[in-house]
């Protein structure tokens, strides 16, 4: 079972998911999950700019190895 998150937690998970979705939707890709917004946030200790960049980081891999189209 998961770990419930406090309320600062959850406003830096809303506040992930509304910037980054908001730029993907635009571009036509899929919206990230609320579980993979957790994890990028949780690996910043909840720091909404740091976990943005550092899912920019994971996206730009990805692109450079060709594993997204």
């Amino acid at each position: 079972m998961a770990a419930e998150l406090t309320t600062e937690e959850e406003q830096a998970t809303q506040q992930f998911l509304q910037q980054l979705n908001t730029i993907r939707l635009e571009h036509n890709v899929t919206a990230v999950s609320r579980n993979t917004a957790i994890k990028f946030l949780m690996a910043r200790k909840f720091d909404v700019p740091r976990a943005l960049d550092l899912f920019r980081a994971h996206v730009v891999g990805l692109l450079i190895f060709n594993f997204l189209c």
